[in-house]
């Protein structure tokens, strides 16, 4: 049984203002990929099955994989499997942000019933004009509501959006929403900013992925940019 493995970060943060990392599988990715072949591929319940599985899941602080979700299963139940696989490689190195150890979430599709020699790692989603660029000009397309500035809103806030294939942003949120209008005024400032590049895997196949865009408010700096 052979396999592609399609390992796409989830909810993986750009960082602007601080400094961040990914989690690290046991042994590096092409290892832990190798582990998962051994002990989940090459099993015999699975001899002549085909099919894709999809998994969410946590790492935490500690480097322990948790909180699992299966996105897509084969009628076997196979996921299951994959989750023991997956919980016995051993510990992960935890995603860092400004030096500390944090939770992150992963996704993983993992492919039955082709040749095992297409394994493809997504990379991040990125502005096409660089980031500090990118960031620039969401500053200067940004347009503080009156009323955030009469309420005094200002501080560190972090918009969430996935990036599609032809690099189009879609879903964007803001976390810990402030009201007053912030989020409206970041969703056009980020819209407005530049386009963004997919991520893509190894050979270069654009994939839909999730991402993060952190920002700073100061009403100091935006008081010449009222609406």
């Amino acid at each position: 049984m052979r396999i592609t493995l399609l390992f796409l970060l989830f909810a993986f943060p750009l960082s602007i203002f601080c400094q961040t990392s990914k989690p690290v599988p046991p042994g590096g990715i092409e290892m832990f990929f190798d582990y998962l072949y051994k002990d989940f591929d090459s099993n015999e319940k699975f001899v002549d099955k085909k099919g894709t599985i999809v998994l969410e899941f946590r790492i935490n602080e500690k480097g322990v994989t948790d909180s699992f979700n299966i996105v897509k299963d084969l009628n076997e139940k196979v996921a299951f499997d994959l989750i023991k696989s997956i919980k016995s490689a051993g510990g992960w190195t935890p995603a860092y942000k400004n030096g500390k150890a944090t939770a992150h979430w992963m996704k993983l599709p993992y492919e039955l019933g082709v040749p095992r020699a297409s394994l493809f790692i997504s990379t991040t989603p990125e502005p096409a004009m660089g980031l500090e660029n990118f960031k620039k000009k969401f500053l200067e397309n940004f347009r503080y509501p009156e009323k955030a500035i009469n309420a005094g809103i200002q501080g560190d806030f972090e918009l969430t959006f996935d990036v599609k294939v032809d690099g189009t942003l879609s879903n964007i949120k803001i976390l810990k929403n402030p009201g007053y209008d912030i989020e409206e005024a970041a969703i056009r400032a980020l819209k407005r900013a530049g386009k963004w590049l997919p991520a893509t895997t190894e050979i270069g196949k654009p994939v839909l992925s999730k991402t993060s865009f952190p920002f700073t408010l100061s009403l100091k700096e935006f008081r010449r940019h009222v609406m």
